[in-house]
């Protein structure tokens, strides 16, 4: 028995491009990236949603494009610790 075999996303993603004579540099220009970026970005799980939208509106296939995510971007707001206000029962 064998198996056909499965050809990541990112592969069927530069075939496409390939076939469309798009390159990293053009893609970048209109994402406003640095071709580097978009190579990064392609070939990720997951891409900006602004970002997938461009992709999108550019006619790429949604089915080849990394899932649209914005992830949190830097460190998490810490709650504030009032020095008068720690171990004391709060008051209603």
């Amino acid at each position: 028995m064998t198996s056909t075999p499965v050809i990541p996303r990112s592969t069927r993603l530069r075939e496409w491009m390939d076939a469309h004579q798009i390159t990293d540099e053009a893609l970048g220009e209109k994402l406003g990236l640095h071709r580097v970026s978009v190579c990064r970005v392609l070939n990720a799980e997951t891409m900006r949603t602004v970002h997938h939208a461009a992709c999108l509106e550019l006619g790429f296939p949604p089915e080849l494009l990394p899932i649209p995510y914005d992830k949190p971007r830097g460190p998490r707001p810490k709650q504030p610790v009032f020095p008068g206000l720690v171990g004391t029962p709060l008051e209603a």
